[in-house]
């Protein structure tokens, strides 16, 4: 059995560990993710001696951990030579900022409301 190098711990359902995924998935890098559920990233956070306790958690090889979609996606960046993943535009910063979370918001109330089940 191989150990991954890289663990992602991510929700299922956020826009967050969604561009760290496309980010690492797009630079090439092969890791294993970990979905938690609500609450116990706090725990997990707590554990690897974070001040936040948000989601996404990158764990590097060497126990290293990143927080952040966009640290995660400055690391993948600097793995590749992809160009999409380089020089992230201010327009995509304001776009996450202002209208990401509602959006998300918005799309997983009614993915939720139609799929209970599937929590």
């Amino acid at each position: 059995m191989t150990v991954n190098r890289y663990v992602l711990f991510s929700f299922s359902i956020s826009h967050f560990c969604d561009k760290a995924r496309w980010a690492l998935e797009l630079a090439g890098i092969d890791y294993t993710e970990t979905t938690m559920i609500p609450g116990k990233n706090a725990r997990l956070a707590k554990r690897l001696n974070l001040a936040q306790r948000t989601l996404p958690i990158f764990r590097l090889e060497d126990g290293s951990v990143i927080q952040e979609a966009a640290q995660i996606t400055d690391f993948a960046a600097e793995q590749t030579e992809h160009t999409l993943l380089h020089g992230s535009c201010d327009i995509e910063k304001r776009l996450e900022l202002n209208l990401g979370g509602p959006i998300a918001f918005l799309i997983y109330s009614a993915v939720i409301a139609d799929n209970p089940q599937d929590l």
